[in-house]
């Protein structure tokens, strides 16, 4: 088993946060990191969560990734999902979108790592 005394986490996180009757989060800077994963709350009244990206924190798209595909996150409570970071390069910001209003605040836990 791999020794973790001199593990040096470079790894940070970051709080996505979507608030009760909203269906929009608060924007993430990832200022030079990657998105890595995402942990998910235990409850959500949507189903599936669309990312958006931006380049200067104010107008959002809807990304997709290099086949087309819309980058959404089918919601499973308590879980955490894994990204492949080269599906948000070259947006520096980020927000997440539910397909409903929520009925209570919803926080995911989003874990970033520094480009190197």
């Amino acid at each position: 088993m791999a020794e973790t005394k001199n593990f040096n986490p470079i790894d940070s996180q970051e709080v996505f946060t979507i608030p009760n009757s909203s269906d929009t989060s608060n924007v993430i800077d990832l200022g030079g990191s990657r998105l890595l994963g995402l942990l998910h709350p235990a409850a959500l009244t949507g189903t599936s969560l669309d990312i958006e990206g931006s380049f200067d924190g104010v107008t959002f798209f809807k990304l997709v990734n290099t086949s087309g595909v819309v980058l959404s996150v089918p919601f499973s409570a308590s879980r955490g999902m894994t990204f492949v970071p080269a599906d948000f390069a070259g947006w520096r910001f980020l927000r997440l979108v539910s397909d409903s209003s929520e009925g209570a605040d919803r926080v995911f836990t989003a874990q970033l790592r520094p480009l190197s």
